[in-house]
């Protein structure tokens, strides 16, 4: 299946998501990076396929490469954010607003840094929903998750790396998520199911190509949605939405409470509410009127 603005297309199975759409949406053309990088390349007096042979690998995989190294960097940047606000004893006590708002505003900045590089998923429920269009192949998909689990226990444990011993074991748990003690299971898998669809529902609408014209501010609007579904959820069950979030915490800190329920609930609502997007809202972009 193929659009006339090449939004998503079966023809290359290695493509990137970019979750700030537009024309760099879906891509099949090499990265912004790659390009840049061929410039400098050119420019000092090689050239890409030289510097392809002297590495021993074919552009598109280098090019796969630093998707993947971006993955890990983002999200190593939104665990360092996100969960550094949640630290208390060093001199402040944040509060949950504090906290969500640092999640949000850190989800901005990093779409910023590298959402025209990898698409900033940094979630692997975000992953799992590009996948749903076609925009990413398995291989891609499954790397990406990877690289994005490596990057939250990096994040996190620099958190870990500066704070002081006893401030860190005075917190039982910095920055974890489980359910709430008065819910049911079920109450908490339904949280994160209706909380993980928003947010894929938002990304969805900016990757769809009816909105190809509205992207400088898709970074802030993702932020925004996933700073109020933070504050809505945050009290049920921590709104995680990123099972790669839930993880490095729990990995760190031995609390693995309901950590199946973070690895089950926001992939399958991501999948079903692409899905529903997919097959009930999504639109061809209205043909360009030419002036005569």
């Amino acid at each position: 299946m193929e659009t006339k603005n090449g939004v998503y297309q079966q023809k290359s199975p290695e493509i990137g998501v970019s979750i700030i759409a537009d024309a760099h949406t879906f891509q099949t053309q090499p990265s912004q990076v790659s390009s840049n990088i061929d410039l400098l390349i050119n420019e000092y007096g090689g050239g890409g396929e030289e510097k392809a042979k002297i590495l021993g690998i074919s552009e598109e995989t280098f090019d796969n490469i630093i998707k993947f190294a971006a993955e890990v960097a983002g999200t190593a940047i939104l665990m360092f954010l996100g969960c550094g606000s949640c630290i208390s004893g060093m001199g402040q006590t944040p509060n949950p607003l504090i906290i969500t708002l640092s999640f949000g505003f850190a989800v901005t900045a990093i779409i910023t840094m590298f959402g025209h590089i990898s698409g900033a998923h940094l979630n692997p429920s975000v992953t799992l929903a590009a996948l749903v269009f076609r925009a990413i192949s398995p291989l891609m998909a499954l790397l990406y998750v990877v690289a994005q689990v490596i990057g939250a226990i990096v994040g996190y444990g620099f958190i870990v790396a500066i704070t002081p011993n006893d401030i860190f074991a005075q917190e039982g748990g910095v920055c974890t998520t489980t359910i709430h003690d008065n819910m049911s299971l079920g109450q908490g898998f339904l949280a994160e199911v209706l909380v993980t669809a928003i947010l894929i529902l938002t990304v969805c609408g900016v990757w769809d190509p009816r909105t190809a014209k509205l992207q400088d501010s898709a970074g802030i609007k993702v932020g925004f949605v996933v700073a109020v579904c933070s504050i809505v959820g945050g009290p049920y069950t921590g709104a995680s939405m990123n099972p790669a979030r839930s993880l490095a915490p729990a990995i760190y800190t031995g609390i693995f409470a309901d950590q199946w329920m973070y690895w089950v609930a926001p992939p399958l609502s991501a999948i079903f509410t692409a899905y529903m997007y997919k097959f009930v809202f999504w639109r061809e972009a209205p043909p360009v009127k030419k002036n005569k």
